[in-house]
């Protein structure tokens, strides 16, 4: 797991190309962004990796995510109403279903203070639980672990 500042793996384009995305964590997986519409609209994205849309698809359901081929996009994506506490719920979500297995986790240096603390209490939630489901050992202090650590026991 690193923390890095680059815009290589948070890189994503908005509507026409505009880069409006804030892109707070990338993994092996894919990586999630989201740009404010409104006071209290936001468009969330999931953009999956290379062959990886099927296996994030139970994640995402098409009853409230737009789905990779629609509209030739091969990008998961949905509309958030309700101000900063849905979109962290949805954004919580997100990574939760980017961080299943714990490789090639990186966090976006640049985001902003509250993304990049509600985004790492996800991501270290996240791997708190497989740590524990996967009986590693010592799993019952996980929840001390650095996040470093966390993604060692997960390799």
């Amino acid at each position: 797991m690193t923390t890095n500042a680059s815009k290589t793996p948070f890189s994503m384009a908005g509507t026409e190309g505009t880069g409006e995305y804030m892109v707070p964590v990338a993994t092996a997986l894919g990586a999630v962004g989201f740009r404010c519409l409104s006071q209290s609209t936001f468009r969330v994205r999931v953009e999956p990796s290379t062959g990886n849309a099927a296996a994030l698809a139970d994640s995402f359901p098409a009853d409230s995510w737009k789905q990779p081929g629609q509209n030739g996009q091969d990008r998961f994506s949905t509309m958030v109403h309700g101000g900063y506490e849905e979109l962290r719920r949805v954004l919580d979500k997100a990574v939760t279903a980017l961080t299943a297995g714990g490789q090639g986790i990186e966090l976006n240096g640049d985001a902003p203070q509250w993304v990049r603390t509600a985004v790492e209490q996800s991501v270290r939630a996240s791997l708190v639980a497989q740590v524990k489901s996967r009986k590693v050992p010592g799993a019952n202090l996980a929840s001390r672990w650095s996040l470093p650590s966390l993604v060692a026991k997960l390799a």
